[in-house]
């Protein structure tokens, strides 16, 4: 068996709780992978300076695959993009448009910084949880140049979101990479990227094969990242959608369901014998 080379981590509902504390066994278990020249990374739909306190509260030093792969960055070192891939401004300006009399919180992500033109308790409660400030503007014709890495629209129930995520694909059809991150979230994004394809830009830059490769996730945004590795570990709170796509399925965070697939795939080197 190939050993484990590359390790990609989700970061909400993956190996973070609801209630923000990593556990120290997930913490042990990514300082031991480190230890044996394994690559730990975070590949997460939060903005890169949202994801950074958590990349060192692990101690990780790889770089930070954040927008939902739209941007790898450094972090560790430097803070050098390795990477950046961002909406095209034709494309930005009409989901503005489309979006603004259906009461949706839409989230606007350029030089790392959270715009809004809407200021909801939906957007307040966003941005506590990601520990982030945001930024209103009540134009956006004042950014010479208006191409976000990645636009989130919030939803006031999943049915909502739900009808989102129906109007910009019957109106984008194939033009833009959408998908659910939670029940409420909407992430938009360029075509071109997906947290499956910053995980192989990383591997091919480091020389790792597709066979050396793991990643851990919860949600439907984290389905191409499992497609792009070899071991594909779904959580056991995650949906059924990203089950399906699994070839194996941990336990639930409450129960350091990313730490037992870590031990049991890097660690230790097991073969994988099931699909579920």
């Amino acid at each position: 068996m190939n050993k484990i080379k590359l390790i990609a981590l989700d970061i909400d509902e993956t190996i973070l709780p609801q209630n923000n504390i990593i556990s120290d066994r997930v913490k042990k278990t990514v300082e031991e992978a480190q230890k044996r020249g394994i690559k730990v990374l975070i590949a997460t739909g939060r903005m890169h300076k949202s994801a950074m306190p958590v990349a060192k509260n692990l101690n990780l030093t790889s770089p930070i695959i954040s927008y939902q792969g739209a941007m790898i960055k450094n972090f560790y070192e430097n803070e050098d993009i390795i990477f950046h891939c961002p909406l095209r401004e034709n494309h930005a300006k009409k989901i503005v448009e489309i979006l603004k009399d259906d009461d949706v919180q839409l989230n606007i992500y350029m030089d790392d910084n959270l715009y809004s033109q809407t200021d909801t308790e939906r957007l307040k409660q966003y941005s506590a949880k990601q520990n982030i400030k945001y930024i209103l503007t009540d134009s956006l014709d004042k950014f010479p140049k208006f191409e976000p890495t990645k636009m989130l629209a919030i939803g006031k129930t999943p049915e909502h979101t739900d009808f989102i995520v129906k109007k910009l694909k019957d109106y984008f059809k194939e033009e833009l990479y959408l998908v659910k991150s939670s029940p409420v979230f909407c992430e938009i994004n360029n075509k071109q990227t997906s947290k499956g394809n910053a995980i192989k830009y990383l591997a091919n830059l480091w020389g790792i094969k597709p066979e050396e490769t793991m990643a851990i996730g919860d949600q439907n945004n984290d389905i191409e990242m499992l497609k792009s590795v070899h071991i594909k570990v779904a959580m056991g709170n995650a949906t059924d959608d990203l089950k399906q796509v699994a070839n194996f399925i941990t336990k639930d965070i409450n129960n350091d369901g990313a730490a037992v697939a870590i031990e049991k795939f890097a660690l230790n080197n097991e073969e994988l014998t099931c699909t579920k």
